[in-house]
């Protein structure tokens, strides 16, 4: 590999989207992994009361233009893997930049994410899901990009990591 990819992978809670983050940061063609870039600048533009809230704002970036810098950078050669959440993309937020990266997205079965979640987080919304805005995403990108985003499904991925990890690619 000689040139810098930046991986973009969509997907909302519960869509087995850290372990696939974790099998791209045991590559050794991946340079670096961005788990929710965007987290930070989420939580301090709405003011939600996430878990863990302190934590995540004391640890990354708040500035949204800061984090699409990063996040679109050509430095360095091999695959920079990024795990993000839909939902932290706010309206306000400016979209462009994402067609400059390979765009893939994650689902699951809306009832799993949703049975899934609520165990982990009682008082979620419905916007805490992502659903709505991964749909609007994948439209923006299918819209405004020469590339067809990449879809995987979660229950397909359990059943054949090596086969949709490659579509990734």
């Amino acid at each position: 590999m000689t040139d810098r990819v930046n991986i973009a992978m969509w997907s909302g809670p519960r869509n087995l989207s850290t372990a696939l983050m974790r099998s791209f940061g045991n590559r050794k063609d991946v340079l670096e992994v961005y788990d929710e870039p965007f987290y930070a600048a989420y939580l301090k533009t709405t003011n939600k009361q996430h878990p863990m809230l302190k934590e995540v704002l004391d640890s990354q970036e708040q500035n949204y233009n800061l984090v699409v810098k990063n996040c679109i950078s050509q430095e360095g050669t091999g695959i920079c893997y990024q795990k993000h959440m839909v939902h932290h993309l706010l309206p306000s937020f400016n979209l462009d930049w994402v067609l400059l990266s390979k765009n893939c997205f994650l689902i699951r079965k809306p009832e799993d994410v949703i049975s899934s979640f609520l165990n982990k987080w009682p008082i979620a919304t419905f916007e805490d899901f992502g659903f709505k805005e991964q749909l609007k995403l994948y439209n923006f990108i299918k819209k405004n990009s020469e590339k067809e985003p990449i879809v995987v499904d979660a229950n397909d991925l359990r059943k054949d990591p090596k086969k949709n990890i490659k579509k990734a690619l």
